[in-house]
Formats: structure tokens, sequence, C-alpha cells
């Protein structure tokens, strides 16, 4: 009886110990999505400054033209 109660308790800790392996892929996967959507972010938020600050030289440049 104690024999059969050692092994299903490694069994089970085989197990616990599969799915834990298994959930920390998920997560690093998950950390590794996340990073990449941060950069994409990065990107999209120079590209909008850039192009703030294009306009504001347009603007600049047709305001100075006109007067």
């Amino acid at each position: 009886m104690n024999d059969q109660l050692q092994e299903s308790a490694r069994e089970v800790e085989l197990q616990l110990r599969e799915d834990v392996d298994m959930a920390n892929g998920r997560v690093t996967e998950a950390q590794r999505r996340l990073d990449a959507v941060k950069e994409s972010i990065a990107d999209y938020e120079m590209t909008i400054n850039k192009f703030r600050e294009h306009v504001a030289k347009q603007q600049v440049t047709l305001c100075s033209d006109t007067t």
C-alpha cells in the first residue's frame, strides 16, 4: 500500500513538474511577444514624432512664405 502511494506521489510530482515547465514556456513566449510589441510601439511613436516635426517645419515654412 505504501509503495503504491509513493509511486502515485512520484507520478503526480512528475506531472506537476511538466505542467510547471509548460507554463514557464508559455510565460517566456508571452514575454517575447510583449517585448516585440513594445518595440513596435516605440517605432510607431518615433515615426509619429518625426511626422509631427516635419509638419511643424512645413507650417513654419508656409507661414514665412506668406509674409
